[in-house]
């Protein structure tokens, strides 16, 4: 018995399932969309995942999952929102077209009024770069050659959604 798999099949699963996001310019996602259908099927009767392909990414979704990292990364985004708004930046500009130093942003998670919370998600002991590596590992952000200075891709869109759900949720619940 032989098993047809489109190109690169390993290395999709394996990427996916790691919780990589599979990014609009990359080959792979090109195969994804040729193959959604195999795929959405695939994930779904092996892993019980769904493959959810949007314009710009593709990542899995899985309805029971503890998934620690994208709490703890929300989190972090909210917190670095926060700071922004206050000094009076353009949020959205900033993440879509904006370069960020890996110490700016630490000084301001550190200095930040929520800098309890962040001590709360234990990024301090596995460090800020560990955690910016994994980011860039999952193409949720791209750290330059010098890993001193990233990018947002366009998958730190799909936390900002996560975060307007909880807070819409929130907002629900105090006005029931």
């Amino acid at each position: 018995m032989t098993f047809e798999a489109p190109k690169y099949h390993y290395e999709i699963v394996n990427d996916l399932l790691k919780g990589k996001f599979i990014l609009r310019n990359e080959v792979h996602f090109e195969i994804l969309t040729k193959e959604q259908d195999f795929y959405k099927a695939f994930f779904k009767e092996s892993f019980g995942y769904e493959l959810v392909l949007r314009k710009e990414f593709a990542y899995l979704l899985s309805k029971n999952t503890s998934e620690e990292f994208s709490k703890r990364f929300t989190v972090i985004l909210s917190i670095l929102c926060y700071e922004w708004n206050l000094q009076g930046r353009d949020i959205k500009d900033r993440i879509e077209n904006g370069s960020f130093s890996v110490l700016e942003i630490q000084t301001l998670l550190e200095n930040s009024t929520y800098s309890d919370i962040f001590r709360l998600i234990e990024l301090k002991e596995e460090g800020i770069e560990k955690f910016l590596k994994e980011l860039d590992q999952r193409n949720i952000i791209k750290l330059d050659n010098s890993k001193e200075t990233f990018e947002f891709t366009k998958a730190v869109d799909l936390f900002f959604e996560f975060a307007k759900e909880i807070a819409t949720n929130k907002l629900a619940k105090l006005n029931e």
